[in-house]
This record gives C-alpha cells, structure tokens and sequence, in this order.
C-alpha cells in the first residue's frame, strides 16, 4: 500500500509526469523521463477504482512486468517509466500478447 511507497519514489513518479514525454495506446499510458543515472526504473500504476479486484490488478500488473521484460532493450539507459493501466481492460480475457503489443509499440517511440 502507500506505506510502503517512499517519498522518493513519489517525488519521482510526478517529476515524470511533469516532465517526462507522456503517450497513450490503447488502455496503457505511457510517461518516460530520462535521468543521469543509468538504471532503468518502471512504475505499474492501477487504479483500485478501475480494477476493483486485487486478483485483475496483480494479473495486468504481472502481464506488465512480462512485456517488459520483453522490451527493455528498447528504453534508453535512465529512463524512468511510468506505465497506467487505464479502465478498458478485460483483466480475464487479456492476453500477454495484448499487453505486449502495446507496450513493444509503446516503447519504439
């Protein structure tokens, strides 16, 4: 929960939506801020009010992680990236495929 969040991390994930480029595909926002530092940092986001239920939540969350583990090549050194899950998702019907299409998509730019 939000005690585990430190403010550091807080404090970076806004720094990233504040000035980091921001994109949407699909259900999926995107928000990449690239820093001095050479670790590659991401951030899953999921609303509770979007997805009710922890078991869809941790489903698209692992999902996710999957794809990018997938695609990580493909992000610069230092970037901060920030990925939202927004509503739109049928967390029982996607598939992998689905979430890396968007995500592989997502992080050519």
């Amino acid at each position: 929960g939000h005690g585990s969040m430190r403010v550091s991390t807080h404090s970076r994930i806004n720094e990233t939506f504040k000035q980091g480029r921001r994109w949407t595909i699909g259900a999926v926002a995107f928000s990449c801020l690239i820093r001095k530092d050479f670790r590659k940092r991401l951030v899953i986001l999921i609303a509770k009010k979007n997805y009710p239920s922890a078991v869809d939540r941790n489903r698209l969350r692992r999902l996710v992680r999957e794809a990018w583990k997938k695609g990580e090549t493909m992000v610069q050194p230092g970037a901060d990236l920030v990925i939202t899950v927004r509503r739109g998702l049928n967390p029982k019907v996607i598939k992998f495929f689905d979430i890396e299409k968007m995500l592989l998509n997502g992080l050519k730019r």
